[in-house]
């Protein structure tokens, strides 16, 4: 086989296509290394492919050398290693001294902007644009374009990174070319979820993600997705989605990075949740505790700890919980990322519903009324809409917060009905909420007026309140009555 085609393949080849094209291309050509070199990165040996390349490299005859450079650079320029970036400096003469400009001020612009130098990536970005227009072929076209939009995203020009990487997705999938789809989508996924702040937008990106990464059978990205997709499944309270995807993770060795990634713990600790908020509580108190978290992201596992210790009837602990989330919050400040402008609005509505339920109501209102948690996703909602069984009123980029917020509440009633009234009394608690009085209440429900007063005496007793109107606000602060 010829390196053009070998090039090709190993842009566009899944694993079992590019096995199968190895066993045909003769051992020792550049095609083979280019190959070979493919190979080792399916299985997760990086380094091994850098070998293989640079060697192929220093073998290649000149017109081969260009399409070892586009594959060796990348693969140097993603391992993020100061002591290469010469290395890829060189490669970029080798690219351009064969008239692969668009390619070679790609790389230019990557190299710019890890130095610092923005107006200089700018500059490269723009070459290489230019240069890409007089580009014939796809497979260069659209690698090309992933690069620049990884710049573009570097230099906090958003809009044009999600352009970029959308065409470059686009390319891919008419090209066959699934691997380099799903990192297209990986960079669509990523602008959306931490800048745009999009989940339903991060949710179709990260379909495609996961689809395309199958298709590649490369479990390199497939990993990733499959997190990306859990996560999201989680925040939009898709429990049966989040727990097959979470399944499909465990059938799969994740690397130790996913050990503290705070996404991927968090969603696993709120699905817990849904049913188990021990379980949840212990999660997020682990990975609270790590000391990089951000204040958002810190606040948040407070206030569901609290949330968990409120349910629990513990108000005393969900009290110091409540306090704590609030007192780390802080401002929020324009250079803050999506996700964690997020997480703060997420920790205050969570926040909001533990005050409610422990009876600092007032307190926790004024929270739920700042500007902070304001033009969001409907997180102000949550505290209200939590105390109805109704999770179609709730904006679907906060129903996973909202399930355990709902369970939270049905906990703390089941909890606090049982130890204290009958069902009947129960019954007549309901009634006097509605503004029943006992005449109406004997009359409608056929009982006696002094079975009435007796069961009120009950109540009023068991909920420590000397009126009726007490004892129903009572009932509400304890969690009793909705």
């Amino acid at each position: 086989m010829d390196l053009s085609p070998a090039f090709e393949l190993a842009a566009v080849a899944s694993r079992s296509e590019l096995q199968r094209a190895l066993r045909g291309s003769r051992v020792g050509s550049t095609a083979y290394a280019v190959l070979s070199a493919i190979g080792q990165q399916y299985e997760g040996d990086v380094a091994g492919a850098v070998r293989t390349l640079r060697h192929a490299l220093r073998k290649a005859n000149a017109p081969e050398r260009c399409e070892v450079a586009d594959l060796l650079a990348p693969i140097l320029v993603m391992r993020e290693r100061p002591e290469e970036r010469d290395e890829i400096a060189a490669l970029t003469g080798v690219l351009e001294s064969g008239g692969w400009n668009a390619s070679a001020h790609s790389f230019r612009a990557m190299l710019a902007v890890y130095a610092g130098q923005r107006s200089e990536a700018r500059r490269q970005h723009e070459l290489s644009s230019t240069a890409l227009s007089d580009e014939d072929s796809d497979i260069v076209r659209f690698r090309v374009l992933q690069r620049l939009a990884r710049v573009s995203v570097l230099l906090h020009d958003y809009d044009r990174a999600l352009d970029l990487a959308a065409s470059s997705a686009d390319l891919c999938r008419r090209a066959g070319a699934w691997r380099a789809a799903s990192a297209s989508y990986s960079i669509l996924c990523h602008v959306h979820q931490c800048v745009t702040g999009d989940v339903l937008e991060t949710d179709r990106c990260v379909r495609l993600w996961t689809e395309c990464a199958r298709k590649s059978e490369d479990v390199s990205f497939e990993r990733p997705a499959l997190v990306a997709e859990f996560e999201t499944a989680v925040q939009l309270g898709d429990g049966e989605r989040a727990r097959a995807v979470d399944r499909a993770i465990k059938s799969r060795l994740l690397p130790e990075q996913y050990a503290e990634h705070f996404t991927y713990v968090y969603a696993s600790a709120l699905l817990r949740g849904v049913d188990d908020l021990r379980a949840m509580r212990s999660i997020l108190q682990i990975l609270r505790d790590v000391p990089t978290r951000s204040r958002g992201e810190w606040s948040l596992c407070t206030a569901l700890i609290g949330l968990a210790e409120a349910a629990e009837g513990d108000d005393m602990a969900a009290r110091r919980s409540f306090h704590a989330a609030c007192a780390r919050l802080g401002r929020l400040r324009a250079s803050d990322p999506a996700h964690e402008r997020r997480h703060r609005r997420l920790a205050r509505a969570v926040s909001c519903a533990v005050g409610i339920m422990i009876g600092d109501e007032v307190r926790a209102r004024r929270i739920l009324e700042a500007r902070e948690s304001q033009g969001g996703e409907g997180e102000e909602r949550l505290p209200d809409l939590t105390r109805t069984d109704d999770l179609t009123a709730v904006d679907p980029r906060v129903r996973g917060v909202a399930a355990v917020l709902q369970h939270a509440w049905r906990e703390r009633r089941l909890a606090a009905v049982p130890a204290n009234l009958t069902e009947a009394e129960f019954s007549v608690l309901t009634l006097l909420a509605q503004g029943w009085t006992a005449g109406r209440i004997a009359s409608e429900t056929g009982r006696s007026v002094n079975t009435i007063y007796n069961h009120t005496r009950a109540i009023l007793g068991k909920l420590d309140a000397s009126r009726a109107p007490e004892a129903v606000a009572r009932a509400r602060t304890l969690g009793i009555l909705r």
